[in-house]
C-alpha cells in the first residue's frame, strides 16, 4: 500500500471517530442523527454511507471519485445526490464503490481497464 493510500484511510478513520472535520479553523459537525454503516478511504478521499441509505464524500477529486460530478476537490463532507438506499460502500485509488439493498452495485471515479 503507498502512503497516499494510507494516509485516505487515516483521514476516513479520524473523521469518522472524531465526529467532525477541521478546515481552516472551521469545525464541521454533522447534523443528521444518522450513523455511519460503512466507510472507506481512496488515495486522498473519502465516503461513507450512513443509516437513513444516503453517502457522503470529500477530498481530493480529480478523477470523479466523488460522485459529484465535477473534477473539484471537496474537503468538507458532501452528500452524493441521486444515490439512495445504500449499506456499504469500498474504494480503490481513485474509484467508489456501493452496494444498495436492492443488491445494485454503482461506482464511479477513474474509468481503469478490466475493472
Amino acid at each position: 500500500m503507498n502512503r497516499w493510500a494510507l494516509l485516505g484511510k487515516w483521514f476516513v478513520i479520524v473523521l469518522l471517530v472524531g465526529g467532525s472535520l477541521g478546515v481552516n479553523n472551521l469545525e464541521v459537525k454533522a447534523d443528521s442523527p444518522a450513523q455511519v454503516v460503512s466507510a472507506a478511504g481512496g488515495d486522498l478521499f473519502g465516503v461513507a454511507a450512513w443509516s437513513d441509505g444516503s453517502v457522503t464524500s470529500w477530498g481530493d477529486n480529480k478523477f470523479g471519485q466523488l460522485g459529484d460530478g465535477t473534477s473539484i476537490h471537496q474537503y468538507i463532507p458532501k452528500k452524493i445526490a441521486g444515490l439512495g438506499h445504500v449499506t456499504q460502500v469500498a474504494a480503490s485509488q481513485n474509484t467508489s464503490f456501493a452496494v444498495t439493498s436492492e443488491g445494485e452495485v454503482w461506482a464511479w471515479g477513474r474509468d481503469i481497464p478490466n475493472m
